[in-house]
């Protein structure tokens, strides 16, 4: 398909993005749709799941269906054309975490999104810590996070668990929580060695020049 032929095809789409989202079969053509066109030739579709704001997103991102369409556009589109989606994900980051479908999105956010969007999702976590342990989609994102997401902010995330009382000894209870104390005990114990390694560096270069 030209490229004529695709800012063709996404002109028909105008005014049925909204209920072609939440629909099982024209949701898979408009993911095709994201796959394969031109970033320019689907900005009208992003401009029309942006209208109404960045609470209209959120609620597609915890759609069963529209999740899926956020999904891809994190995949595939430039960020400076997605300001109104990063905006619904983050302003509701919270809720959208503890979702069925809306993790998804979210996790989606950790690995395709910028190291603030990181940031913003992990200090969100960090501030409702106790859900690691209580909601395993919660939890499937603080798995994103500890594995994704750059040493400083896995290490204050790994912190914040760690703090936590008795969610360490919790977490074992179900494999999600298994997986996620296994990540936090290897990053705290891979921050103690490079602590003790720096001093040990630090006490020999004083003995050398003794």
């Amino acid at each position: 398909m030209t490229t004529e032929e695709q800012g063709s095809f996404v002109a028909e789409l105008k005014g049925h993005v909204a209920e072609g989202l939440r629909c099982p079969h024209a949701n898979y053509l408009l993911q095709k749709c994201i796959t394969a066109f031109e970033p320019d030739n689907l900005q009208p579709l992003v401009d029309e799941l942006a209208a109404k704001g960045p609470g209209a997103v959120s609620q597609v991102a915890r759609h069963k269906y529209g999740c899926r369409i956020i999904q891809r556009l994190l995949e595939t589109m430039p960020h400076e054309r997605l300001p109104v989606v990063f905006e619904g994900l983050l302003a509701n980051a919270a809720a959208t975490c503890a979702n069925p479908y809306g993790n998804y999105a979210m996790q989606h956010l950790v690995v395709y999104g910028s190291r603030a969007h990181r940031r913003r999702v992990a200090d969100v976590i960090a501030e409702n810590i106790h859900e690691v342990h209580a909601n395993r989609f919660v939890c499937a994102v603080v798995i994103r996070l500890l594995t994704s997401a750059e040493d400083e902010e896995r290490a204050a995330l790994a912190l914040a668990i760690a703090e936590s009382p008795d969610l360490l000894s919790k977490l074992p209870k179900t494999s999600c929580g298994r997986i996620v104390a296994s990540h936090t005990r290897d990053i705290r114990l891979m921050q103690h060695e490079t602590a003790t390694g720096k001093n040990d560096g630090q006490v020999g270069e004083r003995a050398a020049t003794w």
